[in-house]
């Protein structure tokens, strides 16, 4: 009788994953001993000093408070695997917060302060830094009073100094992000160990450092310079926790934050040469990230910065590193915190426009106008619709919607149903209810071409419902890369029913509705 039990119950938990009922599971798996492996002690309760977690690191920034004293199984668990949880839980953050090392040496009149993420992410801090427009037949636009430290001959010293940077790159080494985005290819345009006291940049010469800089903050951003949704509101994202990070790290110098929120509140946005400013409401968002809306550096005079961020990189998000492979992670840290400031400054409220009653989902199908249409997609939303008359369904150009009135929209979704692409982004805005319906690109199908699973993991991030099925096969297309530019996509009618079935299904069966079960005809 035990063995069914114990299956039983190891079926909940998983079923369950995190949930307040961990409390009493944990006495229940002991009583059946049952072992699992559950990694207690999440980053809610934090140790005294980074390094118990992180040997080799710094300080975090911590705000002291008395906590009763609970016993073992109250204390807070995951059953995340250690990957999810170093990519979406507060140790994301804290690992960031915690690994960063000076890149000039000590008698350099500018410092550079940079900071890696777990999966090898970086960004930097500048301080002392010339910058200027950029001037035709003139490559380098920013420059510093920088003697770059030598981490080769110095893991050299000592055990120890080997053990401390067997991490850490020289800023040739730092990878490039997508479209020659990142510190690394910021920094090819700098002039970073310039010599003389006075230095050459833009076709100007100039005496800087921070003490005579203007002391002020600058967010310098080189962004891909994409109009896809998904792209820009990871970089976007990323610009925030960078900020994020900077409050949580002590400089060792002064022994605080190294950024606080007022700094923050008078920081500048620069967009770095060749890119293209403010278009469009997703562009607008960059005010989100300090309150103030980004200026150009073709359009600034020339000016001795006191500190220079080169924020964390679009593609270094995590939600980046989940997109190739299946992962089940389901840590929302990262994503309530975005969404916050997202609904924020919006003005929005999370629960503006909630969804109908499970007894009335409302489905919103997503129409493309331009790459990737579904042929005959009017009709087959029509074939949908008479399937289900308790539902409400509604066909959506997005792009003829206001950033503000798709994420309201999506509020108000119980079922999305779209073609892969960014377009589908907008389901980090369903409520954790929602239920969505993917259709993959043509011959995106396991084994010749796996499918992407980025919208899936991002899905049972959110808690959503998933569900997806592929089109036609493209004869002339071999799954690599060609989906993107073909105008039209083939779904059999059978299959489109079939994929809109589940997801409503889903919704209708929920388990929370009062009204009473009936039979189909």
């Amino acid at each position: 009788m035990i063995a069914p039990t114990r299956r039983r119950w190891m079926a909940l938990c998983m079923a369950l994953g995190i949930s307040y009922l961990a409390v009493n599971l944990t006495k229940i798996f002991k009583h059946l001993d049952i072992k699992i492996d559950v990694i207690i002690g999440a980053s809610s309760n934090l140790p005294h000093t980074s390094s118990d977690f992180y040997p080799f690191s710094n300080p975090l920034s911590r705000t002291t408070s008395r906590h009763p004293s609970y016993p073992l199984e109250y204390t807070p668990s995951s059953l995340d695997s250690a990957e999810c949880q170093a990519s979406f839980s507060p140790k994301y953050l804290e690992h960031t917060a915690s690994h960063h090392v000076p890149y000039c040496e000590r008698q350099s009149r500018s410092s550079m302060e940079c900071f890696r993420t777990h999966n090898d992410g970086h960004f930097c801090l500048a301080t002392g830094v010339l910058l200027a427009p950029k001037h035709a037949g003139a490559d380098q636009t920013a420059a510093m009073h920088c003697r770059l430290r030598n981490f080769t001959r110095e893991r050299l010293e000592s055990p120890r100094k080997e053990l401390e940077l067997r991490n850490v790159v020289d800023v040739n080494s730092m990878r490039s992000g997508f479209f020659e985005t990142g510190v690394m290819e910021q920094l090819k345009h700098w002039n970073i160990s310039a010599g003389d006291e006075n230095m050459m940049v833009s076709r100007e010469r100039r005496s800087c450092d921070f003490r005579s800089s203007d002391k002020k903050w600058t967010l310098l951003v080189k962004r891909e310079g994409r109009s896809n949704l998904w792209h820009m509101l990871m970089e976007i994202w990323q610009a925030t926790i960078t900020l994020d990070v900077l409050q949580m790290a002590i400089n060792p110098i002064t022994g605080r934050p190294y950024l606080t929120p007022n700094d923050i509140a008078n920081m500048q946005v620069i967009f770095a040469p060749g890119d293209a400013g403010i278009h469009g409401a997703v562009d607008e968002m960059w005010t989100m990230v300090t309150g103030h809306r980004p200026i150009l550096q073709e359009d600034i005079d020339t000016t001795c910065l006191g500190n220079v961020i080169l924020p964390l990189e679009g593609s270094t998000s995590p939600f980046w590193n989940s997109v190739w492979e299946p992962q089940d992670c389901h840590d929302r840290f990262l994503i309530n915190a975005f969404l916050q400031r997202v609904h924020r400054h919006f003005g929005i409220k999370a629960t503006q426009g909630s969804p109908q009653s499970p007894e009335n989902p409302v489905v919103t199908v997503i129409e493309r106008k331009h790459k990737r249409k579904i042929r005959n997609l009017e009709h087959l939303v029509s074939r949908a619709k008479a399937r289900w008359p308790e539902a409400t369904f509604q066909l959506i150009d997005l792009a003829t919607l206001s950033l503000k009135e798709q994420i309201t929209l999506m509020l108000s979704t119980s079922v999305l149903v779209g073609m892969h692409g960014a377009g589908l982004t907008n389901l980090l805005f369903l409520p954790a209810s929602a239920s969505i319906a993917e259709i993959q690109p043509p011959n995106r199908r396991t084994p010749e071409s796996p499918p992407f699973a980025g919208f899936r993991n991002l899905a049972v991030t959110k808690g959503l419902q998933y569900f997806t099925a592929h089109p036609e096969s493209r004869l002339d297309d071999d799954g690599a890369g060609n989906w993107r530019d073909g105008e039209w996509v083939d779904v059999q009618e059978g299959v489109f029913l079939a994929l809109v079935d589940a997801a409503v299904n889903s919704q209708l069966n929920r388990g929370v509705g009062i009204g009473e079960v009936l039979p189909r005809d």
